[in-house]
């Protein structure tokens, strides 16, 4: 899919860490709506920058030249990846200002997930959650270690982004039958409550025989297995990051209960939920929210 990067001339996709490159592009893989588009040479490399400017340079306007002369030169629909989320506000203020749709024509992903900025954007914004919690728990230890005199000459230690927190700014499938988006928005809006098969029916209006054949012609799989893996989907990323219970964690994700959560968790990740949090807290593996998965 057509993608770029959008930040400042201190900051170009360069000097980004390569964790978050990898989130940014797996966000997109899973933005179906892009569609298969070619970058003009002028805007490579991997992630084309915005045209530089100065680091103290005030915010752009939503009016700025360069960002109307970049917007309307980059292919559509594209991806776009920002250095943080102050940028992304930049970027969708633009787009609205210039009448670009988000996210059917220009895709926007954050970084930071600033909540108060992510959450009264219109459209809402998109953004890596990168674990601030766990790096201020490091530092806390760090400085502990050096005020009781330890040598921390050499100390390093990476810290992996956690999760894309999936917005309205990323938030929208490509599929051609639109009976098919408006079920696959109701399940990732309502899945962990509990929902069934017949909620999504009565939501879309259409028969079970009719709308499981519209699944699997776009999908591949039924109605039913998108409830359940979105379902497990929520429960893997509360393993990695909580320590809440097995019962708690089914209780969450809409299980009735945690025997048949268990059960169903090792049936399809071919591991326990206990093993699953000991495997990816130990390796910082990231742990991805609301992204379509397959069958």
């Amino acid at each position: 899919a057509a993608r770029a990067f959008y930040g400042c001339s201190s900051l170009p996709a360069a000097r980004l860490p390569e964790s978050l490159l990898t989130v940014g592009e797996e966000a997109f893989r899973n933005c179906s709506a892009l569609t298969v588009a070619e970058l003009p040479a002028e805007l490579s490399p991997r992630y084309p920058t915005v045209p530089p400017r100065p680091v103290m340079r005030p915010p752009l306007k939503m009016n700025d030249p360069a960002l109307r002369a970049w917007l309307e030169k980059v292919p559509k629909p594209i991806a776009i990846f920002t250095a943080n989320d102050h940028q992304a506000v930049h970027l969708i203020n633009g787009c609205n200002k210039l009448g670009y749709r988000i996210p059917e024509e220009i895709a926007v992903l954050g970084i930071n997930n600033d909540t108060l900025l992510c959450d009264i954007l219109s459209p809402t914004l998109s953004s890596i959650d990168q674990n601030a919690r766990e790096v201020g728990y490091e530092a806390a230890r760090l400085l502990d270690m050096k005020m009781n005199g330890v040598d921390c000459t050499g100390y390093e230690k990476g810290l992996l982004p956690v999760r894309v927190i999936t917005r309205e700014s990323t938030d929208i499938f490509a599929l051609k039958n639109p009976d098919v988006n408006r079920a696959l928005h109701f399940i990732r809006e309502y899945a962990t409550t509990g929902i069934r098969v017949t909620d999504v029916l009565n939501e879309v209006n259409l028969t079970s025989r009719t709308l499981e054949r519209y699944f699997k012609e776009s999908l591949g799989h039924t109605p039913e297995r998108e409830i359940l893996m979105t379902k497990l989907r929520h429960a893997s990323w509360l393993l990695v990051t909580s320590n809440l219970p097995n019962h708690r964690i089914a209780e969450l994700s809409g299980f009735s209960n945690d025997r048949y959560f268990c059960y169903l968790f090792k049936k399809e990740k071919g591991m326990t939920p206990q093993q699953y949090r000991r495997e990816n807290k130990s390796s910082g593996a990231i742990v991805w929210d609301n992204s379509s998965e397959e069958a």
